[in-house]
């Protein structure tokens, strides 16, 4: 299993890199699951609110070895 995120404001997914980097190795991808949640982020201090900046959800790839 990968843990990742998503980035550029979740423009970018990067379970997507996961999935490609492993698409010519001896696994297959069982599933992706996403995790997103409202939660209070150590940020808010700065002032940045939840789903607005930086990673806002957990995105598991997992794989089974073919």
């Amino acid at each position: 299993a990968f843990e990742v995120g998503e980035v550029r404001h979740g423009a970018l997914n990067l379970e997507n890199n996961v999935v490609s980097a492993i698409q010519h190795l001896p696994f297959q991808v069982e599933e992706i699951l996403i995790n997103e949640q409202n939660f209070t982020k150590t940020s808010n201090c700065w002032g940045i609110k939840n789903n607005q900046h930086g990673t806002n959800t957990n995105r598991i790839v997992v794989a089974r070895r073919a």
